[in-house]
């Protein structure tokens, strides 16, 4: 709905004279699964490439391609030698808050199960887009 009204926005133009306005300058992103044909977003698509028709508006993401993934795959790497070596009184502290509280281990990206702790390998939704910096 946020997007869309954004959208929306842009294809109204601001002020009294209804000019393209020049900030925020608005990102979409496209990714497969999210907002390409047949998706359940692909309206937002759509809407998008009428606002860019009109004021040249929003600018435009790949999300399913990112030089961030090298970051991801060293970033995982890194956390699992951190879990490595942690000393056992460490690893169970960690492990009984992460197995605690959901909100703490999506956020760490680690999986309690039996007594043991999992790096998750999967692509989390915006975790490997970057539009500006590293």
């Amino acid at each position: 709905m946020v997007t869309k009204a954004i959208l929306e926005c842009s294809l109204e133009g601001t002020g009294a004279l209804h000019r393209t306005p020049i900030f925020p300058c608005g990102i979409f992103t496209m990714k497969k699964g999210v907002n390409y044909p047949g998706d359940p977003n692909y309206d937002l698509f759509k809407l998008a490439l009428k606002s860019t028709a009109k004021r040249l508006y929003p600018n435009y993401g790949n999300g399913n391609w990112s030089a961030q993934k090298a970051w991801v795959k060293y970033d995982r790497d890194r956390k699992q030698e951190v879990l490595n070596e942690l000393s056992d009184e460490e690893y169970k502290k960690l492990y009984d808050i992460v197995a605690e509280n959901e909100k703490i281990a999506d956020f760490l990206m680690l999986t309690p199960s039996m007594g043991k702790l999992y790096v998750n390998q999967e692509e989390k939704p915006g975790e490997i887009f970057a539009t500006m910096g590293k």
